[in-house]
């Protein structure tokens, strides 16, 4: 990376040289968009304006819905946070231009006294390879002895359009803590597959070990699907402290799809200390959001929870944990 550096600033200090090509210009945006952007790696839940607690009755705002709108916005802040750099960065033009390379920066990172420097690369007809570095040194003090960290680091596949393709990237909270103060106490790393087909979008995340001052501790996994003609599926995997009865957290898979007027069905699958094979239980509601039917079926008839009928729920069940679904090919 320190070879970019140097002769990116070279280029700035110069400001001289051959005039630039047309296509080296034109091919600009091809480099840009093989960059992930907010919309392409976003999650979202069934779309409502309420924020409502845990359902009790049937009517009530269900409480999957109100589960995931919350799993999905936590997601979503943090990756959004990197990703609203990476769309300031790619604003601006390129400090260097060659056939099959873009680098821009360096740049003031979002914590003082650092900076950060963004490159993108043609690997081959169609793919392209990007990496964000980032140090704890000033943009005015960045040189070919600064100690570059790897703060995101990808590839993306183009597709038939500037916005379809697939791609990947990992981010990384220690490195990213050295350029923004809201990632302090940053460990771990976050993976993210990605895939875009007209209106249809796929997104695969693992989280592992991941850690920072502001959103504690993280291991999880989740899979998102917006589809082309409206409604999603999301599935959220974790391991936490759901009953609250002095034993070991619980692992917990929740499966949520909706249709495109937000009516839709959660099932989940709860296992830990005491749950025998696992407990499962389930969720349906209506296009306004409203518990039609509810189950909780532990081990043993004494705590299980029924409400409402099944025969209300717009799908059927699918088993939490079973592969996701996949995009269809256009």
């Amino acid at each position: 990376m320190r070879w970019i550096l140097m002769t990116a600033i070279a280029a700035t200090l110069l400001g001289c040289g051959e005039p630039l090509s047309n296509r080296l210009l034109e091919e600009d945006v091809l480099f840009r968009t093989s960059l992930p952007v907010a919309e392409d790696v976003a999650t979202s839940a069934p779309e409502d304006e309420v924020e409502g607690a845990e359902a009790r009755d049937l009517g009530d705002r269900a409480t999957l819905v109100t589960t995931t709108k919350s799993v999905s916005a936590l997601y979503n802040g943090i990756v959004w946070s990197l990703l609203g750099v990476v769309d300031a960065v790619v604003q601006t033009e390129p400090s260097r231009r060659e056939d099959d390379v873009r680098i821009w920066g360096p740049f003031a990172g979002r914590k003082t006294g650092s900076s950060l420097i963004l490159a993108v690369r043609r690997a081959d007809a169609g793919i392209f390879t990007y990496s964000i570095e980032g140090a704890a040194v000033p943009r005015w003090a960045a040189d070919e002895d600064t100690d570059w960290a790897p703060v995101m680091s990808g590839t993306f596949l183009r597709g038939a359009s500037l916005r379809d393709g697939e791609g990947q990237f990992v981010l990384d909270a220690a490195a990213w803590a050295l350029i923004d103060s809201r990632f302090e106490g940053g460990s771990g790393q976050m993976a993210i597959a990605h895939a875009r087909r007209g209106d249809g979008v796929a997104i695969d995340v693992v989280v592992a070990d991941w850690t920072t001052d502001r959103h504690g501790a993280l291991d999880a996994a989740c899979s998102f699907r917006r589809r082309a003609e409206g409604g999603g599926f999301f599935e959220y995997e974790t391991v936490a402290e759901v009953l609250d009865n002095g034993g070991e957290p619980e692992n917990y898979v929740i499966r949520v799809r909706w249709n495109a007027n937000g009516a839709g069905r959660g099932d989940y699958l709860l296992r830990g200390e005491g749950l025998g094979a696992g407990t499962p239980g389930s969720e349906c509601w209506d296009a306004d959001f409203g518990r039609t039917w509810f189950l909780f079926d532990p081990p043993g008839e004494q705590f299980d929870q029924v409400e409402g009928e099944e025969a209300s729920c717009l799908l059927g069940h699918e088993a939490p944990g079973d592969p996701a679904p996949e995009l269809p090919e256009e």
